[in-house]
């Protein structure tokens, strides 16, 4: 979602992130499934993940994302 940088000579990680299954239909259309815990008051999902959900629906606007 980002590259590795350096910047003032600290260098900094990518920012990486990988689904559980990507399907890619005989029309082209390309869909993400990711798979996330959940317990009795619903989905459950970290703000590392949400920030990496929002990198990733702007990088890749055709691409849909289910999670299960």
């Amino acid at each position: 979602l980002q590259p590795a940088f350096t910047k003032n000579g600290k260098k900094y990680r990518p920012i990486i992130y990988r689904a559980d299954f990507k399907v890619t239909w005989k029309n082209g259309k390309v869909h993400i499934y990711d798979v996330k815990g959940h317990d009795k008051r619903g989905w459950r999902t970290t703000k590392d993940f949400d920030l990496k959900k929002k990198m990733f629906e702007y990088h890749y606007r055709d691409f849909t994302i289910t999670f299960i």
